[in-house]
């Protein structure tokens, strides 16, 4: 495989800039990012250590010894990122193609880094459902996505904007730590799992565990949600103007949540605390319940034929349960 090093060295002239030698790409410089994506692949394909079940630290890792070096040393504009999202789709076929959102993330993140530039877009209306990792560590900026995006779109990222004009695959915004998230179309599971920080709003309808084990943040869903909505949720806001599915709150500890529909069969079992609003319809919830407090405003009087533990619970502003208490 050709050395980064020597690519750079026959396809760049060396410029003088202050006290440090930068390398400024000429007016092929589309060509010239594209034969480093090529090299990218290259290196997915054979190195060692890529592990395509260990898709978190590979990321890492690819970032830190291979698009780093690269990229901190090549001058290119928001517009060439625009253009290289487009030319990526003629590599649908190779088999670390899904990666790729990686590269891309990895040039705004650089290129914002230097130029304190403030809008980015990126096309994948083509190819957008097997592009994982996109806008993935982001920092600054806003970063607009005609089309969709697959897997972990926004992963880690501390700050910034990102708007999604079609749809998230899994764990858009998992481990997010700050910034916005706006998704215009579905989501599917694991929406903001593990979430530290930040905003999420989705416009449709998501899938399973959408803010799985969240500890902060807030995430506004305006449709439906499947089932275990914030199990093992920690901390946070969760707002839901649809109905959930089976299961949600699960093991709640902490956090706030409202659901302006009706909540799932089953839901808030073993939970241990935070509190819960519901606009809508419950039945059958609070089994082995430790903690908490659900509020209860449905036009029809809650099934609590298998509640017991602690949680209290409110229907129209009246205490229901425990029934010794009330």
């Amino acid at each position: 495989m050709v050395s980064l090093d020597k690519l750079l060295a026959e396809n760049y002239s060396e410029v003088k800039n202050a006290d440090e030698n930068i390398l400024k790409i000429d007016t092929k410089k589309i060509n010239r990012i594209m034969q480093l994506y090529e090299e990218f692949l290259k290196f997915l394909k054979n190195d060692t250590f890529y592990n395509p079940d260990d898709r978190s630290e590979i990321r890492k890792y690819i970032e830190e010894e291979f698009l780093s070096k690269t990229f901190s040393t090549v001058l290119y504009t928001k517009e060439d990122i625009t253009e290289c999202s487009l030319s990526i789709g003629k590599y649908q076929e190779e088999s670390p193609f899904t990666s790729s959102g990686i590269f891309l993330s990895s040039l705004i993140r650089f290129h914002h880094e230097r130029t304190k530039e403030e809008e980015y877009l990126l096309i994948t209306e083509d190819f957008g459902s097997s592009l994982d990792y996109v806008c993935c560590g982001l920092d600054g900026g806003t970063v607009t996505i005609k089309g969709s995006v697959g897997t972990n779109a926004g992963e880690e990222m501390l700050n910034g904007t990102i708007i999604i004009e079609g749809e998230a695959y899994f764990s858009c915004g998992i481990r997010m730590l700050g910034g916005k998230i706006h998704i215009k179309k579905d989501t599917g599971s694991m929406l903001g799992a593990y979430m530290e920080g930040g905003i999420i709003f989705a416009e449709g309808n998501t899938g399973d565990r959408a803010g799985f084990a969240m500890s902060n943040g807030n995430i506004i869903i305006q449709g439906n949600t499947g089932i275990d909505l914030v199990k093992l949720m920690s901390g946070g806001t969760m707002i839901v103007n649809g109905s959930t599915g089976e299961f949600a709150c699960d093991h709640m500890f902490d956090g706030n949540v409202l659901i302006r529909g009706n909540i799932g069969d089953r839901s808030c079992t073993g939970m241990g605390g935070g509190v819960v609003y519901v606009e809508g319809n419950a039945k059958n919830i609070a089994q082995f319940s430790q903690g908490g407090t659900i509020h209860l405003f449905g036009k029809k009087e809650p099934d609590l034929t298998i509640a017991d533990g602690t949680t209290e619970i409110y229907y129209n502003g009246k205490k229901i349960f425990p029934k010794g208490d009330i």
